[in-house]
C-alpha cells in the first residue's frame, strides 16, 4: 500500500552491521513513508539550494511465519524456506536481502538460520528486508511488483506463509556523491546574493553538516546541506 505522507527518518546502524557491510551500504540513507514525528523536516526548515534526485532503492520488510502445531515441523519448514531464500538471493543482483527489519538488519550471507529463527507460542518466524533497486523509468508499482514476485517465488513448505509489510522505505546509496554539486550551487547563490544586495560580506554557516535527504514522492528525494548565511550590505541610505 503506497503512502502519500512522507517524512525523513535516519536509521540507526548497529555496530555489527557497520562492521559487516560495505561502505556503500553504510552510507545508505533511509527515509520512511509512514512515520510522522516532531523532528520531521518542514519546508520552512529546508535551505534554498536543494537537488531533487531519484531514489536508488525501495526497502520492504517481509516475514515468513509458520503456525504448525508440531514444533519440529514448524522449524523444519521455516528452515527450508530460509534456504530457498538464500539460493534465490544468489541468483539475482537487483534485490539486496538482509535479515531483520528496517531499523536493525544484518547481511543474510553472514547469518545462520538458528540465529534468526524466532519461536513464540504456537508460531515461529524469521524476518528479512529487501532493498529493491529502482530502474530507469520505474514507478513505485513496478518496484513493488518485483518485491512481491521474489517473495511469491519461494516455495510453500508445510504451513509456512509469507507477506510483505505495509511500511515501505526509499533511500540513497552514498548521498555524499551529491555534495560537490550542492557546494557549487550554494557558492553560486552566495555570488548572486552578493550582487543583488551589494554585500560587503556574506558568511555561510553549516557547510560542515552531513548531507540530508527529504522524500518528495514515491521514488524521489531532495538532497541538501542545512546551511544558513548572513549578509552585510554596503548600501548607504540618506534622508
Amino acid at each position: 500500500m503506497l503512502k502519500t505522507l512522507i517524512t525523513i527518518s535516519t536509521l540507526a546502524t548497529a555496530p555489527l552491521l557497520a562492521n559487516a557491510q560495505s561502505d556503500a551500504r553504510q552510507d545508505a540513507i533511509m527515509v520512511t513513508g509512514m512515520r510522522i514525528s516532531a523532528d520531521s523536516i518542514s519546508d520552512n526548515a529546508m535551505p534554498n539550494v536543494t537537488l531533487r534526485v531519484p531514489a536508488d532503492f525501495v526497502l520492504f520488510e517481509a516475514s515468513f511465519i509458520n503456525t504448525d502445531l508440531e514444533t519440529e515441523a514448524r522449524r523444519s519448514d521455516l528452515k527450508k524456506a530460509f534456504q530457498s531464500v538464500l539460493q534465490k538471493d544468489r541468483d539475482r543482483d537487483d534485490i539486496e536481502l538482509n535479515i531483520g527489519d528496517a531499523e536493525e538488519s544484518y547481511p543474510i550471507e553472514s547469518t545462520t538460520f538458528d540465529e534468526i529463527y524466532s519461536p513464540y507460542g504456537q508460531r515461529s518466524n524469521f524476518d528479512l528486508t529487501m532493498r529493491v533497486n529502482v530502474r530507469k523509468g520505474d514507478n513505485y508499482y513496478n518496484v513493488r511488483a518485483r518485491a512481491e514476485a521474489f517473495i511469491d517465488s519461494v516455495p510453500e513448505f508445510g504451513r509456512v506463509q509469507s507477506y510483505i509489510g505495509d511500511e515501505q522505505y526509499i533511500g540513497l546509496r552514498n548521498p555524499n556523491r551529491y555534495r560537490s554539486d550542492l557546494i557549487a550551487a550554494i557558492s553560486k547563490e552566495v555570488d548572486d546574493m552578493g550582487e543583488a544586495f551589494k554585500a560587503s560580506e556574506i558568511t555561510v554557516f553549516g557547510l560542515d553538516k552531513k548531507t540530508v535527504t527529504q522524500p518528495t514522492g514515491a521514488l524521489s528525494l531532495d538532497v541538501f546541506i542545512p546551511y544558513d548565511l548572513t549578509i552585510v550590505s554596503k548600501r548607504t541610505y540618506s534622508d
